[in-house]
């Protein structure tokens, strides 16, 4: 009898399905012009404000056993960041593995054998990564507005988006990753901190 292969725990079989490719949904909140960007940055700072204006920083801060500042969001938003793409590297190379595609080569041809299927793990990965680049420094930077607002703005993201990426790498039809979608709510509010803080900075505000 086959031992079973433990390397690569939590990580699913892949499918003997083939994979469904999906393309941008406006429908699902997915940006194709100018002004459904403009919408999202309007939502996530009215709900920024929101969140400051009935001083939900205050009562969080109250609740937590320790003194939550710019400095805790910094450890754990890079920590959690560092270990969820350490998850997906792991995911990106067992797939290189199961379908064979040797470095230094990227994405398959739509053409090929198990392109979708490869790509989707890939995509994951780098769809991460584009996210991770822009939310990690703007959080650093508006960090000290609301820490343990923050806090809990970033490990939702950092979490969600990876759950996303998971679904995304996984299931048979790459649209399931929109069960996941709640993860853009936290990111877009940390957006509008951002908005906040400029206008603060402006004498629009005061935080």
């Amino acid at each position: 009898q086959k031992s079973k292969d433990t390397s690569f725990l939590f990580i699913v079989k892949m499918s003997s399905k083939s994979a469904k490719p999906s393309l941008p949904d406006k429908d699902r909140g997915n940006p194709v012009n100018f002004g459904m960007t403009l919408m999202t940055q309007g939502v996530g700072t009215g709900l920024a404000f929101g969140l400051t204006y009935f001083g939900v920083e205050s009562k969080l801060q109250s609740a937590s056993p320790v003194t939550i500042d710019n400095k805790t969001v910094s450890y754990a938003l890079i920590g959690s960041v560092a270990l969820s793409l350490g998850f997906l590297a792991s995911m990106v190379n067992k797939a290189r593995v199961d379908y064979k595609v040797a470095w230094p080569n990227l994405m398959l041809p739509s053409d090929a054998k198990n392109a979708n299927e490869y790509n989707a793990v890939q995509r994951a990965h780098g769809n991460f990564c584009e996210a991770a680049l822009l939310i990690v420094p703007m959080t650093l930077v508006v960090a000290d507005i609301a820490p343990a607002t923050l806090l809990i703005m970033s490990q939702l993201w950092c979490w969600g988006k990876f759950g996303m990426s998971y679904m995304y790498a996984y299931s048979n039809d790459t649209e399931h990753r929109f069960k996941m979608a709640w993860s853009y709510l936290p990111y877009f509010v940390i957006h509008g901190f951002v908005w906040l803080g400029l206008a603060s900075k402006f004498g629009l505000l005061k935080l």
